[in-house]
């Protein structure tokens, strides 16, 4: 008789345990609900960098030049287009990847930019065109910016850009080059 009292008792043992497990959960279970609305916004970020020249901003075996015959030179183009469905903050630059051991300096290096922003239909926004300056004065840790802003769902940006020797750059900037990439940072406008 013994062993059936043991078992009776550990019956009633995990009986109350299972009960008491059931009225705390009971009693500590809450429901919460809030009046704050909650909005996930997902969109596609998308910035398309068509370039027409396939050989980079070179300046190989140049040679100084006024400011009126660089301004005459083949300019360097390419558009920036926000092809995703939300708006972009953008920055281009250019990488200097020159691998010679004579390497044209910045500080003699001119260019002038010239931006035409175009609106989602095709219509021209607004258009500028910067001063002739040199290439060092847009130097930054990051490289040499060009231009930085905000591109909306569907704009998009034609550039030209021409880069020359400052007619005053001496004679020891003969057999010298410069090598350019375009690199585009982008990132997500969330709203």
């Amino acid at each position: 008789m013994k062993k059936f009292k043991g078992k009776k008792i550990l019956w009633i043992i995990l009986a109350g345990v299972i009960f008491l497990t059931g009225v705390s959960y009971a009693w500590l279970t809450i429901n919460l609900t809030g009046t704050k609305r909650v909005v996930i916004r997902s969109g596609n970020l998308s910035l398309n960098l068509d370039e027409t020249s396939k050989e980079g901003i070179n300046l190989i075996n140049s040679y100084p030049m006024t400011d009126q015959e660089g301004m005459k030179t083949t300019s360097y183009d390419f558009t920036l287009k926000n092809d995703g469905t939300v708006s972009s903050n953008y920055v281009v630059s250019i990488d200097d990847v020159t691998e010679t051991e004579k390497k044209l300096d910045l500080n003699i290096l001119k260019y002038d930019l010239k931006k035409t922003l175009y609106n989602k239909d095709g219509s021209e926004k607004n258009s500028q065109t910067d001063t002739m300056q040199l290439l060092s004065s847009i130097k930054t840790d990051d490289g040499i910016t060009l231009d930085s802003g905000i591109l909306e769902e569907g704009e998009y940006i034609t550039y030209e850009l021409k880069i020359w020797i400052d007619y005053d750059a001496g004679n020891e900037y003969q057999d010298s080059a410069f090598n350019g990439v375009l690199k585009i940072d982008g990132t997500q406008i969330i709203e």
